[in-house]
């Protein structure tokens, strides 16, 4: 979905408030630039396994949802990629990422709290509570603007597995709680240095 490639949002897509406004079901999807009204629904945009290999969601506003901006999460395969979005406070979180097990996730350049409203709870929330990311699976989270009332980057579940990495550097980050807050990571996963926070 394309409104103005590479332009600033004027097109507002508004929810039903029952459900994502997105729920991507198809490989390559591209959202780039548009106003993401949730409408008080969980997600702006929804995307899982498979599915979101060769997402990009880039340049758009995301407001009014009850849980984040962004959802992905499980065994996607490929790389999703959130980037130059704005996470308004109304959004509740920016990006919340589910259990990976495998593919890439980069979020980058993306304002999260710094529009209108105040802040976001969490800018990127690993939510899955057992197991975060996994299998080999990459975490990359840099070069972002985080105003946040609670943990701004928050991992509920462990770290775990040869080959997985998250990558967290670049952020510049004003959090009411813990800048950087990880559950539990493994010997054998490889959590790369936080750089310039």
């Amino acid at each position: 979905f394309d409104s103005v490639p590479g332009g600033t949002p004027e097109i507002t897509v508004k929810g039903n408030g029952a459900s994502p406004v997105f729920t991507v079901s198809a490989i390559n999807f591209n959202l780039d630039p548009i106003i993401v009204d949730a409408g008080g629904g969980s997600y702006g945009l929804s995307a899982s396994g498979p599915a979101a290999s060769g997402l990009i969601v880039d340049g758009n506003t995301f407001i009014n949802s009850t849980v984040a901006g962004v959802y992905v999460g499980g065994p996607i395969g490929g790389t999703a990629t959130i980037k130059n979005n704005i996470f308004e406070a109304s959004a509740t979180s920016g990006v919340q990422i589910g259990a990976r097990t495998s593919g890439v996730v980069d979020s980058f350049g993306n304002d999260m709290g710094t529009g209108v409203g105040s802040r976001v709870v969490h800018a990127v929330n690993i939510s899955d509570v057992t197991t975060g990311i996994s299998g080999g699976a990459d975490v990359n989270i840099y070069d972002n603007d985080m105003f946040t009332s609670d943990d701004s980057i928050y991992a509920e579940g462990d770290i775990t597995g040869a080959g997985t990495t998250l990558l967290i550097a670049g952020n510049r980050i004003d959090s009411g709680e813990e800048a950087v807050d990880l559950d539990f990571v493994t010997a054998a996963a490889e959590r790369l240095p936080f750089e310039g926070q």
